[in-house]
């Protein structure tokens, strides 16, 4: 099964940009690793 992620636009609009540029990369890579590999139950959903 695959995924999207899809950033919630106040999250690219407004906290993105206030990054430092080399963060960026680094802190993005890090939110769609966790996002992609966390597995929550169905029953909790």
């Amino acid at each position: 099964m695959s995924y999207n992620i899809e950033y919630a636009d106040v999250v690219v609009a407004k906290q993105i940009p206030a990054l430092p540029a080399t963060m960026k990369s680094r802190i993005k890579g890090a939110i769609e690793e966790r996002l992609m590999t966390i597995q929550y139950p169905l029953a909790s959903l």
